[in-house]
């Protein structure tokens, strides 16, 4: 559909992933996203910083998620628009 597709995770990367215990791998994020066709350059880690920060700046259209403090920040602080994953009719706000 010509729509460019990343991931923007608030995990550490492979260099500091050793900071959080629970990411040890990056292997099931890197498994989704060759399922849905996401090209691994095509992924982004904030280690642990805000989304917003990354967002700032951007030309980002909207990014879904499923924490409401970032997505409180992202739609205060970027011209991104933060949709909630948790929401029943998020595919209609995209």
């Amino acid at each position: 559909m010509g729509i460019d597709v990343w991931i923007l995770t608030s995990r550490y990367d492979e260099l500091h992933k050793h900071r959080y215990s629970h990411n040890v791998t990056h292997d099931e994020l890197y498994n989704i996203a060759h399922r849905l066709g996401i090209p691994k350059h095509n992924i982004r880690f904030t280690c642990m910083r805000d989304k917003a920060e990354y967002l700032y700046g951007t030309n980002v259209i909207w990014h879904l998620d499923d924490d409401y403090v970032e997505l409180n920040s992202i739609n205060q602080d970027t011209k991104t628009v933060g949709i909630s994953v948790n929401s029943n009719s998020y595919i209609k706000k995209m």
